[in-house]
């Protein structure tokens, strides 16, 4: 009678008392009005709630069940998984790696299958190497048209832009020079066809130091000042671009009367060497046209 009396009050207060609790042992506790289970607290807030540190027997893969999804280890590779009612899952690799089902393969191990992040993007990462590639298949390229993107030409850490397959533009390792067109450049931008410009300034001129014997490297620019203080014998460096139309401002200095040797390559109208300006501070204006191994030159004189 008095065990009859007892279970009546336990089942009163399974279904009427909201904090009442089961000790199931080991610190498992069940509160039947809520349905819901505690491991290690008294006060589960979800169906499970667990209080610590829980561990995972290896099992066989689990079946799939419609509108769930699983967690297991599985027991012929001994990795776990996170799984979706659809199957798709999650994988954490015995060496620390993620593999994602069907996508990609991320880690410190040889990926074997494609990562795909379509409709999303690739935050704070510190850096991301990719293999090589070819003009063909670029290592950095675009779904659409896998011929086109960034690939590295060579060994010395050339870096070059394709197309469709074809190589359009190769940004130097070594010196930072950039071509288009074509794969030499020895300036620092080359270009192999036409090109268009609204405007085109140069920044400053080249200041050359006056000495009795100049060399003129036209590399370093095609529009260069000089402030006679000698009479200088000029030498040139041809510039390495081939065609080009070059400009030399000729300055005397306070004292004037400074004459310039020209070089051989020079030719001027009629083949006679232009007289210059003699006064202090007056500016004469040399335009030339490298050409044939040539500077064919013109000059304007008595800019005061």
């Amino acid at each position: 009678m008095k065990t009859i009396v007892f279970l009546a009050i336990l089942s009163f207060c399974f279904f009427c008392s909201p904090v009442f609790a089961v000790d199931l042992g080991n610190g498992v506790e069940y509160i039947p009005q809520n349905r819901k289970i505690g491991v290690g607290t008294r006060s589960p807030s979800e169906q499970l709630t667990v209080n610590g540190n829980f561990a995972l027997k290896e099992n066989s893969e689990p079946e799939q069940t419609s509108g769930y999804g699983k967690i297991f280890i599985n027991l012929n590779d001994k990795e776990l998984y996170f799984r979706a009612s659809d199957q798709s899952s999650v994988k954490v690799t015995n060496n620390g790696s993620l593999a994602v089902s069907g996508y990609d393969n991320l880690g410190n191990h040889t990926a074997t299958q494609n990562l795909n992040l379509s409709g999303y993007d690739i935050n704070g990462v510190n850096r991301i190497k990719v293999e090589n590639g070819t003009v063909s298949n670029p290592s950095i390229s675009f779904i659409t048209n896998q011929g086109s993107g960034l690939y590295l030409s060579n060994s010395n850490g050339e870096v070059s832009l394709a197309t469709s397959g074809a190589q359009r533009m190769v940004i130097s390792g070594s010196s930072g020079n950039v071509s288009i067109g074509t794969s030499v450049s020895n300036t620092k931008l080359l270009v192999n066809g036409t090109t268009m410009s609204k405007l085109l300034v140069n920044e400053s001129f080249y200041t050359l130091t006056s000495s009795s014997n100049v060399n003129i490297n036209w590399n370093d620019g095609n529009k260069q000042i000089i402030t006679l203080a000698h009479n200088p014998i000029f030498t040139f460096t041809a510039p390495s671009y081939g065609v080009g139309s070059l400009t030399l401002i000729l300055g005397q200095d306070n004292y004037g009367n400074r004459t310039v040797t020209w070089p051989s390559s020079v030719k001027w109208p009629g083949g006679t060497d232009p007289v210059l300006s003699t006064a202090p501070g007056y500016i004469d204006i040399v335009t030339c046209i490298y050409y044939s191994s040539n500077y064919f030159c013109q000059i304007g004189i008595d800019f005061q």
